[in-house]
This record gives C-alpha cells, structure tokens and sequence, in this order.
C-alpha cells in the first residue's frame, strides 16, 4: 500500500492514464463519451452553455446508458469507482455492474502494482 506522496503520485498516475487511454469498451459495452470535469462545458437543450466546476473527476457514458465515474479519494489514497446501470430486472442490473467492475478493476490494479516501485 502506497500512502502520503507515494500514494498520491501513484492516484496521479492512474488518473493521468484514464485521460491518456481512455476505455474503448467497459464490461463489453462500448463508450460513447468520456466527460472530463478538469474541462468539460455542457450544452443545455436552449443552446446555452456553462463550465462545470473543475474537479478531478473523469465519467464514462456506455452505449446502454450505464455510467462509470473514476476521481481520487479527497482524504484516503484511493481511487473510487461508481458504477451505474439499468436493465429489465435488479438481476441483470447486478450483472451489468459486475461486469463493468470484472473489466476495469483488475487492469487498475495491474498498473497500479507496475508504478509502485
């Protein structure tokens, strides 16, 4: 377990690597969009724009409407997932997300492991 600056160049790293490579597919469901609230502006439907507030916060968009959100802990040295999906029953819901976190997660703590000298 990396902590203090070790741990949070390490958060760093990940981060960095989620806007340089980000997934083309999460739980075999293809990504639409990637939102980078570092610098994203959105566009409401009045054709009206506003900056988001700037965070270290990345959001994946899938093709069947599932969501995925990557962004630092603000006070352990984590990283944090939230995964979000709808389907016919709580079940294959269950089963979306599992897929998504089987996908993501060990390739996270694949590199995690490399950058931790």
């Amino acid at each position: 377990e990396a902590k203090g600056l070790a741990g949070a160049a390490v958060i760093g790293s990940v981060m960095k690597n989620f806007r340089i490579s980000p997934p083309e597919k999460i739980g075999n469901v293809k990504v639409l969009k990637t939102i980078d609230y570092n610098e994203d502006e959105v566009y409401d439907a009045e054709g009206s724009s506003y900056v988001l507030p700037r965070s270290n916060v990345l959001q994946y968009i899938l093709e069947d409407g599932s969501k995925v959100t990557v962004r630092p802990s603000g006070t352990e040295p984590k990283i944090k997932f939230y995964f979000a999906s709808t389907s016919t029953s709580r079940e294959q819901t269950i089963i979306k997300i599992d897929a998504m976190e089987k996908d993501l997660i060990p390739g996270v703590n694949q590199f995690i492991d490399d950058n931790i000298s």
